[in-house]
């Protein structure tokens, strides 16, 4: 078995210093968690690009080894860096492959599983619902040949994303996601050019998020593909069939998040993917510093190699006292 990273540096020219310091010390402490729940025999390969690997080679990142398969990418350069994630599945064809995303914390081992691993059913969520989404930008992605957006209202939260080597959907899969997401980069790509009026209303990663998420569902669906959940429905219960008329929508969310977050502790397994953005205050404290509790935070846990990284990525002194560690983190996490 395999787990993978992906890391794309494609916008950190565009980008704060800041921001992509928070970026890389979310990766850090994925990548940290991972290596310290299955231990320093299991391969854990980051998939990068030589920029990438610098960076990494740079900070010390606990990976077995860093592929820079992204400096040869076969198809056109997405407009989404999350866009990238299934490659390791086409560079490992023969083997099992897990891909964690990397702002995904985990404390216990993922559960076994015979075809898929997913992180969760997430149901009907709206946001696969064009009457539920504020902009106009569905009619113009393009789809599997013979499908809708009305074809995909279900989806598995991809956070993790598993498949034995010999799971009857993995090429079908990958090679739709690549091919049809190629195809909509093309056209994002033309109408920036032709109509850039029309392209500022179409969301960059709303067709890989259909893509990766509610084709792989109707795949699993459509060939009896047995899917394990990381999110234990016995443990975080049935995902809701969401009322699709758009008035609560925002209720929606919230049901959805507590499924997510509620349980992580028993779970072991933590994918705060909105969290960084909107609600920064429960991402310091769930991060935490080197006093807070080291079975509910993850700082503590990983003294040395955060250290390390904030002295020679944010400039702390050579031995920096706890509080200035924490007033660091506190201020990346914050930005």
């Amino acid at each position: 078995m395999k787990i993978i990273h992906t890391l794309a540096t494609d916008h950190f020219d565009g980008r704060e210093y800041n921001l992509n310091t928070r970026n890389l010390l979310y990766q850090l402490i994925s990548a940290l968690t991972i290596r310290d729940v299955y231990g320093p025999e299991q391969e854990f390969i980051l998939i990068t690009d030589t920029k990438g690997k610098n960076l990494i080679d740079k900070y010390n990142f606990p990976y077995s080894s860093i592929n820079t398969a992204l400096d040869n990418w076969a198809y056109t350069r997405p407009v989404c860096p999350v866009s990238y994630k299934l490659v390791g599945f086409e560079q490992y064809p023969n083997e099992e492959v897990i891909h964690l995303d990397n702002d995904v914390f985990i404390k216990k081992r993922l559960p076994e599983y015979t075809e898929v691993l997913v992180q969760s059913d997430e149901g009907n969520f709206p946001l696969y619902h064009k009457d539920n989404i504020p902009y106009d930008y569905y009619p113009h992605y393009i789809y599997p040949e013979g499908t809708t957006i009305d074809d995909y209202t279900h989806n598995y939260n991809p956070g993790v994303i598993g498949f034995k080597a010999d799971c009857s959907i993995r090429d079908t899969y990958v090679n739709t996601y690549h091919t049809i997401l190629e195809l909509n980069n093309n056209k994002l790509n033309h109408l920036q050019e032709t109509d850039p009026e029309l392209r500022a209303k179409i969301n960059d990663q709303a067709i890989c998020g259909i893509l990766e998420e509610s084709l792989l569902y109707n795949l699993c669906e459509d060939n009896n593909v047995n899917v394990v959940e990381v999110l234990d429905k016995a443990i975080v219960g049935q995902p809701m069939n969401y009322n699709l008329g758009g008035s609560n929508r925002s209720e929606s969310l919230q049901t959805l998040l507590s499924r997510s977050y509620s349980h992580w502790v028993e779970l072991g397994y933590i994918h705060p993917f909105n969290k960084k953005e909107y609600q920064k205050d429960y991402m310091v404290d769930l991060m935490g510093n080197f006093d807070s509790d080291t079975a509910t935070t993850f700082v503590p846990n990983f003294k040395q190699e955060i250290t390390a990284f904030l002295r020679r990525r944010d400039g702390l002194s050579p031995s920096p006292t706890n509080n200035e560690i924490a007033l660091s983190l506190k201020y990346l996490i914050l930005t």
